[in-house]
């Protein structure tokens, strides 16, 4: 399995709205936000792209600006995470039905039980397509081993 670029981004560093929102951490926020609902990614790209405080989208959003706060921390967490990166990755190779289990567990962050009614699945697909994702997922960060049965 072909190992994706999982660079070590610290999401509680890069979800602090206290700092700057430039760099390459920031790239990396909007490159992956692409792949979001349009609410989702017209928030990030508003913050990250054009540096708009939280405050003040609060205010037009018309909701309390801790929410607002703890919901761009959410979303870039679910950007930075590993698994979402492995998911942009390879869904493309997917069947449809795990493509569409991935967008809406993993990309869009939604509960398997909320994936179901939305993708009309039975909640034993959705779960067991999410388990599969998962373990691809982690298969895919483990670190190579040598020899030709796993040992070092």
């Amino acid at each position: 399995m072909q190992q994706t670029d999982q660079r070590a981004w610290d999401p509680d560093a890069a979800a602090d709205l206290r700092r700057r929102r430039e760099g390459a951490m920031a790239e990396r926020v909007r490159h992956r936000a692409a792949a979001l609902p349009k609410r989702d990614r017209a928030l990030l790209d508003a913050v990250y792209r054009d540096g708009r405080p939280v405050v003040e989208l609060a205010a037009i959003m018309n909701l309390p600006a801790p929410v607002v706060r703890r919901r761009v921390r959410t979303l870039v967490r679910r950007v930075l995470s590993p698994e979402y990166g492995f998911v942009l990755a390879h869904r493309d190779a997917w069947t449809p039905t795990r493509r569409k289990v991935a967008d809406a567990c993993v990309i869009e962050g939604l509960s398997i039980r909320t994936a179901a009614a939305k993708l009309r699945l039975s909640l034993h697909t959705v779960r067991a397509q999410r388990s599969i994702i998962k373990a691809l997922a982690d298969a895919d960060l483990q670190e190579p081993t040598s020899g030709p049965w796993g040992r070092k």
